[in-house]
């Protein structure tokens, strides 16, 4: 699950995982809950709830210096900062009415990431 944005000071190579919300440890569920995505992708850091509350997501997390909502191309919002100036657990981050879809990343203080799956998709032609 290695993100392989190939940089000297965040290698893509240097570890990554799935971690699966699934009902028990069995193959069959664990093998459901990969395909229905619930799980995330990570080199570190955790998530621990990605909830949405109205026309905001609510997140908590492990300790981390920035927790980032990603939308098409450019678009994006941000809470901390690169430099770790400040430990982060929790936010809530209003989605923009025209993203058709958006995930989250997360990063600790020792550079590594986490993201989630896209968390939604939407016919434009539906969105008032």
């Amino acid at each position: 699950a290695d993100d392989a944005h190939l940089r000297a000071e965040h290698p893509g190579w240097n570890g990554g995982w799935i971690t699966v919300n699934a009902e028990e440890l069995s193959e069959n569920s664990i093998t459901r809950a990969i395909r229905r995505g619930n799980y995330y992708s990570s080199c570190g850091p955790k998530f621990h709830t990605v909830e949405l509350d109205g026309d905001k997501v609510h997140i908590t997390t492990s300790a981390v210096q920035f927790i980032r909502l990603v939308g098409s191309g450019p678009l994006g919002q941000q809470l901390g900062s690169f430099e770790g100036q400040q430990e982060i657990t929790e936010a809530f981050l209003p989605i923009p009415s025209d993203w058709t879809h958006c995930y989250i990343e997360i990063e600790d203080h020792e550079g590594k990431r986490a993201w989630t799956n896209t968390l939604f998709t939407v016919d434009q032609s539906s969105r008032k």
